[in-house]
């Protein structure tokens, strides 16, 4: 059976990114197109890292690629929240690391965005779920 490559964009260059990215190259049907990082040599070392084919210095620049189905959010948490809205407001899937967001609140904006856009995928917890619900 074959099924469509999905193109990955990785915001931040953590521990947490290298880990997820090592794990994306065991899946056939998964492609890191491109990372981005405040940094640019941030960016630029690991995109030579894991063979990326792009590598931005702007959050924005990876939001706006085209070439980029789905985000994968690894920053600090205090920007989950804002990061996960900006990438689902350009059209983006989203896999957030946890936790979702720092409170309850932008973890329910996050939902309201995505419920606005074509999707958004989330580890959830119980006691967030309890916050929100």
């Amino acid at each position: 059976m074959s099924y469509k490559v999905i193109r990955w964009g990785i915001i931040g260059c953590g521990k947490i990114a290298h880990k997820f990215v090592q794990d994306l190259t065991l899946i056939e049907d998964g492609e890191l197109m491109a990372v981005a990082s405040r940094n640019i040599e941030k960016a630029t070392d690991f995109k030579a890292q894991y063979s990326a084919r792009k590598a931005y210095g702007s959050y924005d620049d990876l939001f706006s690629d085209e070439d980029v189905d789905i985000v994968y959010i690894a920053t600090p948490h205090t920007s989950h929240a804002e990061l996960s809205i900006q990438a689902m407001e350009s059209g983006k899937h989203v896999l957030c690391e946890k936790p979702l967001a720092i409170n309850a609140t932008d973890a329910q904006m996050m939902i309201d965005v995505s419920k606005k856009q074509i999707g958004f995928l989330w580890r959830h917890y119980v006691h967030v779920l309890i916050l929100i619900f």
